[in-house]
């Protein structure tokens, strides 16, 4: 059963997301106006991905209802597609299930085994690196060849930035929700 701390998370991780799209994640495509330029900034949420990570300690669904609420409140953004084209974000819903799936069972494990901070960094890199991945098997189903083709160049150019700028973000929210955890700003949900 989820506690109120735990929607109090969901719903506060979710809305700073939108928040951090709509001030500083979406400006490369509003920009340059090229579709997947958003990429340029994956460390600004891959910051937040690593602690919504942390925070949930391997709970199930949380991360997945996150990013859920969280591609409902970027409808009308630039991330991921035109604002209020709900095919082209199914991406982020799809990965969302899966990396909830896949990077919260190794929790147990690697807070056994003290490897939190490399859980928590891998767990930002899988989701961001697989991210664009989905969103190119989505996207042939709405758009044409040619912007597919487009995407997909674009993607492959930034594909190295992603990973490093995953996996610097995933390091800085881990010093981060340390910091915030050491100052007393992050409870852990489950204290009660």
């Amino acid at each position: 059963m989820w506690s109120s701390k735990d929607v109090c998370c969901v719903i506060c991780m979710a809305v700073l997301g939108l928040v951090s799209t709509a001030l500083i994640a979406q400006m490369a495509g509003l920009i340059t106006g090229i579709r997947g330029a958003n990429y340029v900034f994956t460390i600004i949420l891959a910051v937040q991905t690593t602690i919504s990570f942390l925070l949930y300690q391997g709970r199930r669904w949380r991360f997945f209802v996150q990013f859920s609420i969280f591609t409902l409140l970027i409808l009308p953004t630039y991330l991921g597609g035109t604002p209020f084209a709900v095919q082209t974000r199914i991406h982020f819903v799809i990965n969302a299930f899966i990396a909830d799936l896949v990077i919260n069972s190794f929790y147990k494990l690697a807070l056994e085994h003290g490897k939190i901070r490399l859980w928590s960094i891998l767990g930002s890199l899988m989701f961001w690196v697989l991210l664009p991945f989905f969103s190119l098997l989505i996207r042939p189903l709405f758009y044409s060849l040619e912007a597919v083709a487009l995407f997909a160049n674009v993607v492959f150019l930034l594909l190295p930035l992603i990973i490093v700028e995953a996996l610097a973000g995933g390091y800085l929210g881990y010093r981060i929700f340390l910091r915030l955890r050491k100052g007393k700003l992050v409870f852990s949900i489950r204290d009660n």
